[in-house]
């Protein structure tokens, strides 16, 4: 409370100082409209020029709410509710739907492949919230611009942009702390950024180690609900010319151990958790502008995905250990070009790919006899789907 009454004052004293020092004031309004961009229509466009409902959270915003993480930091944006039962979850409901008919994207990748399950998930939760930037949601529309698996809408993960130095070589490091009371969160993240004329570079590491839940009233503490989580990430952008950007990006995330809590409290499971749960994302993206009106922005992009989801279980009294395992390659390749056709017309349009190769098992062990059969995973092995 003293934080943000000292803030206040902060602010009430350069307000003073500005009004005192004679120098006109600019109109802010106006001026913040103008800065307000959101992708939500595959091209930067001004909020008021989108015909549907967008709503975005930037930094800032995420850095004020500090949620534990990416699903929680969704529960302040208005119309969306997240579904969050248990600690490593959180599936957002848009327009009413979730899972597989609510697109995610993340620097306009879409995430969702097709393993994603019909209900609530637990996928979003595999994008660290600290390395995220801005979110948009784009409620109902979706499926005008990225297709059927948007039913819902559309959720966009921006992250960090490295930004290129207009001087001399700059070196900027960051390191972040935060721990809960109750053993319920530490977390640790630290950053470093390089910057030259023709090259920046971000890279960051988070590692975060999550308590049981402790609930109030009567709840008491929630057994078990806590796990350990590690992500990386880099990014690295390359100034070809003035016109003509190339980056490069990595993003990495591993979770063990991830209780489903509401699969022990009700179901009758001595064990139910995600071991491992993992996300990978690669790309390579080539991004300008050229003197043709037609083709005035030209954005290419080759993305390779891993995600991986193991599962445990076994019930109460029972001596067999099922282990699960889903591993999906994803190959993308995206061409967005942006045509301005005159000073009233401007499209945009492109063609987007996805592949999956799915390799699915399951492992019945039996705990007394330590015997291990082998048998048809979730999904058939080495099965493939494309989206085009």
């Amino acid at each position: 409370m003293k934080v943000l009454v000292a803030n206040s004052l902060l602010l009430m004293i350069c307000s003073s100082v500005s009004a005192q020092s004679g120098k006109p004031q600019k109109d802010t309004a106006k001026q913040s409209l103008e800065e307000v961009v959101i992708t939500a229509q595959r091209k930067e466009s001004l909020p008021l020029l989108v015909p549907y409902n967008v709503q975005k959270l930037n930094r800032q915003q995420l850095d004020d709410f500090n949620p534990r993480t990416t699903p929680e930091s969704l529960m302040i944006v208005n119309g969306v509710f997240v579904q969050k039962t248990n600690q490593g979850g959180g599936s957002p409901f848009v327009r009413g739907l979730t899972g597989n008919q609510v697109l995610i994207l993340v620097d306009g990748i879409r995430i969702n492949n097709s393993t994603f399950r019909y209900g609530p998930n637990q996928y979003l939760n595999t994008i660290d919230a600290y390395t995220v930037n801005k979110i948009e949601v784009a409620k109902g529309t979706g499926s005008v611009q990225y297709g059927t698996d948007a039913l819902g809408g559309m959720i966009q993960l921006l992250t960090k942009e490295p930004s290129f130095s207009t001087d001399k070589k700059n070196w900027i490091g960051k390191v972040i702390g935060k721990c809960m009371s109750g053993d319920m969160e530490k977390t640790a993240r630290g950053e470093l950024q390089f910057s030259d004329k023709k090259i920046a570079v971000q890279a960051g590491i988070t590692y975060r180690n999550f308590g049981d839940l402790i609930g109030g009233d009567t709840t008491g503490k929630q057994t078990p609900s806590g796990y350990k989580e590690l992500a990386a990430d880099v990014k690295m952008k390359f100034l070809v010319n003035q016109k003509w950007q190339f980056i490069l990006a990595h993003q990495t995330l591993q979770q063990q151990h991830v209780p489903v809590y509401h699969k022990i409290e009700l179901e009758n499971f001595a064990i139910n958790e995600m071991d491992k749960q993992n996300r990978m994302l690669n790309y390579a993206r080539l991004k300008g502008e050229s003197a043709y009106k037609f083709f005035r922005q030209i954005e290419l992009t080759t993305s390779w995905q891993q995600s991986t989801e193991g599962r445990r279980s076994q019930k109460n009294g029972s001596t067999t250990l099922r282990k699960e395992e889903d591993k999906i390659n994803t190959l993308g390749f995206t061409v967005d070009v942006l045509s301005l056709v005159n000073k009233w017309w401007s499209a945009n349009s492109g063609f987007e790919i996805y592949t999956d190769k799915v390799k699915s098992t399951r492992e019945d062990i039996n705990q007394s006899t330590k015997v291990a059969k082998q048998l048809r995973g979730l999904y058939p092995d080495n099965s493939t789907y494309k989206n085009y």
